[in-house]
């Protein structure tokens, strides 16, 4: 089965470096950072995905997305950095990606989304969101966002 060409945004982060190793060899990925990245075997593109065009070249020729890219601080400042880093950019990701005909996108979403839930183990997936600060937020829209593009 062929997965086609991978776009991983976030690609310097901690998770996305993650994947980069355990996928590096699987997958044709086509890698994207705000940061320089140090991988010969891989494209890589340096641009921050709340810039709209950046990001629709990134997904052209793309078949998956996976958009990894935000600010995962919880004491983040809303629009110092999360407008652009995590509401933007997610915005950003799931248009290019539905525009350049990409097949699917996958979003990661964070236990901030249901962290209210905190007298609950394990949280039920049909559970509502329950944000306890700014960013679990940003999550919540993401995670709505996503729901918008399936449907």
């Amino acid at each position: 089965m062929s997965y086609g060409k991978v776009l991983l945004t976030g690609a310097a982060g901690f998770i996305g470096r993650m994947l980069r190793e355990h996928w590096g060899s699987r997958f044709d990925l086509r890698l994207a950072d705000v940061r320089e990245l140090e991988d010969s075997e891989h494209e890589s593109l340096v641009f921050d995905c709340s810039d709209y065009d950046g990001m629709k070249a990134a997904c052209e020729g793309v078949e998956t997305v996976i958009h990894l890219a935000a600010d995962p601080s919880m004491q983040a400042e809303f629009y110092d950095s999360l407008l652009h880093r995590n509401v933007i950019a997610t915005y950003n990701a799931f248009q290019a990606a539905h525009e350049c005909g990409c097949k699917r996108i996958v979003f990661a979403s964070s236990i901030n989304a249901i962290l209210g839930h905190e007298d609950i183990t394990p949280v039920p997936a049909d559970s509502s969101v329950y944000p306890v600060n700014v960013y679990g937020a940003t999550k919540c829209w993401g995670e709505a966002l996503g729901r918008v593009y399936a449907h």
